[in-house]
């Protein structure tokens, strides 16, 4: 394990941010890199686990015909509002329903695919939620999930800005995403929970930032410790931004900034 791992909460505007800034930068196109790989067949029916602001389950339902049954998971009512908001605009027909992963209100065998996007790591019981995931899952049903297999040059670069603008806390809250480097323990969980056929590959996908004077700080304002961050002053936040600038020049572009994030996608099958 890399960085401890936490709860991940949202609270007040932050989702609404997350979805405006995350979504768009980052999670789009791991979300398209991993339907495109899992593949999502007609007339299936798909669970978004931890679904945020509801990106993979938008994506899903998307691809499917109409009337097709898609459904969205988490724990943050605030984020799930936002997911509902965006379904609702774009006209796409998604249950949502906020409870624990642990604890779905879905009754055994209710869904044939079900997605987890970066959410495992920051499940306190992973077994629990592995089980529940299988026991949702039709008999020979499909479980695909990502989980970041490294910590991304922006990870670290916003981990040691916050560390030395903010506190020792807000830099270790920032690699929590990246609490996995190798796949071993999420193979072992799975098979205990039911799984088989457990396969991983490694794949990378750009991160696209604006400006850093624009994107870093409406990046960290959908983030768990944006709190933190607002309260330091001014010429500490242009410090703050100036150093992960300096930190990705390496990484920038015309427009900003391209940054390589590595990613674990694990698949397996319900036993029958």
């Amino acid at each position: 394990m890399m960085a401890k791992e936490e709860n991940f909460q949202l609270e007040g505007d932050a989702p609404r941010l997350y979805e405006a800034e995350k979504v768009p930068a980052i999670f789009t196109a791991l979300a398209e890199a991993t339907l495109e790989r899992a593949g999502v067949t007609a007339g299936a029916r798909v669970l978004d686990v931890a679904c945020g602001t509801g990106i993979v389950a938008r994506l899903a339902a998307a691809a499917m015909p109409p009337g097709s049954i898609v459904a969205g998971i988490d724990q943050n009512a605030g984020m799930l509002r936002v997911a509902a908001a965006v379904a609702e605009q774009t006209g796409l027909v998604i249950d949502w329903r906020q409870c624990d992963v642990c604890a779905m209100p879905f009754a055994s065998a209710s869904f044939d695919l079900v997605f987890c996007q970066q959410g495992l790591q920051f499940f306190p019981d992973r077994a629990g939620a592995l089980r529940e995931m299988a026991r949702v899952l039709t008999p020979r049903g499909r479980l695909a999930l990502t989980v970041w297999k490294s910590v991304s040059p922006y990870g670290a670069a916003l981990s040691r800005a916050l560390t030395r603008f903010v506190s020792r806390r807000a830099g270790e809250r920032a690699l929590a995403p990246f609490s996995f480097d190798e796949t071993d323990e999420i193979a072992v969980l799975a098979g205990q929970a039911g799984f088989m056929d457990v396969k991983s590959e490694c794949f990378t996908i750009l991160r696209r930032m604006g400006p850093a004077e624009e994107s870093i700080l409406a990046d960290i304002a959908g983030m768990p410790y944006a709190g933190e961050v607002a309260a330091i002053a001014a010429d500490k936040k242009a410090a703050l931004v100036n150093q992960v600038a300096g930190d990705l020049k390496d990484f920038k572009v015309p427009g900003g900034y391209a940054i390589p994030c590595e990613t674990f996608l694990v698949t397996a099958t319900r036993a029958a």
